[in-house]
């Protein structure tokens, strides 16, 4: 009789084991799917960078419905909040229901630097102008006391570091960097003349130069060095940006197209 009981027991444990194991692959597989149902819509947040201080650089991803990739970066400077406004407006246009997807992929970092922005400077916690901290042949590491700071050696900083990762793995046909606040458009490697196309789209002016030296910037190491087109759209420093360029920027982006930078360069 104890040995049934005992028997009947070990048979019950074993069932109800079974049963929470079935249960716990469920859960674990509806997980997946849901993670990545959510991706595959609108956000990647699986490949997050880190600052100087631990804080999170969010990175999101809208797949396009074609080929090529647009790379958008704000808030590479603490001290111009513009760019981010601008970039998490952006974020919301891209996730809003109905939203037709573009046709390249975009991949948007609304805020490169969240210990500047914490701290309300220019430059990262290190001290660090991030925008003078690129590998390019002219970095110069300066006066440790100038908010143009290059750092004490090209691509010291963390921050530095997620966007060069960044662009190797995405190898985007063009990069788009938010700054504030001349209200105008500058870019280089832009042979195709994205830039000037972007400033009429956006009735800005567009600059040639921006008229000063930018040793180890992103755009000389990127665009001038690599080849890679890059847009520095300087947006002026007012809290309704979104509502000036918003839907324009979006007519530029819809319009874009990685195959005409190839016709024009062969």
């Amino acid at each position: 009789m104890n040995k049934e009981l005992h028997s009947g027991t070990r048979a019950r444990v074993r069932l109800v084991l079974i049963v929470c194991l079935l249960l716990s692959l469920v859960s674990v597989h509806a997980g997946i799917v849901a993670a990545g149902s959510s991706f595959s819509e609108n956000s990647d947040e699986s490949k997050d960078g880190k600052s100087v201080e631990g804080r999170k650089i969010e990175r999101y991803g809208f797949p396009g419905e074609g080929a090529g990739t647009i790379l958008i970066v704000a808030g590479i400077h603490g001290n111009e909040p513009e760019s981010v406004i601008f970039a998490r407006a952006l974020l919301d246009a891209l996730r809003a229901p109905g939203f037709k997807p573009l046709a390249q992929e975009i991949v948007i970092v609304p805020l490169l630097n969240p210990d500047g922005r914490a701290l309300k400077t220019r430059k990262n916690a290190n001290g660090v102008d991030l925008n003078r901290n690129f590998p390019s042949e002219d970095f110069v590491v300066g006066d440790p006391r100038s908010n143009y700071y290059g750092g004490k050696s090209p691509a010291s900083e963390p921050e530095t570091l997620y966007l060069l990762e960044l662009v190797d793995g995405f190898k985007p046909d063009l990069l788009l960097i938010l700054h504030t606040p001349y209200g105008i458009v500058n870019s280089d490697g832009d042979s195709p003349g994205w830039g000037p196309k972007l400033a009429q789209e956006l009735d800005l002016e567009y600059w040639e130069s921006i008229g000063y030296p930018t040793p180890g910037s992103a755009g000389t190491y990127f665009g001038k060095e690599l080849g890679l087109p890059v847009i520095s759209l300087e947006l002026p420093p007012r809290p309704d940006v979104w509502e000036l360029f918003g839907e324009k920027l979006l007519r530029f982006l819809r319009d874009f197209s990685p195959i005409e930078r190839i016709s024009e360069t062969e």
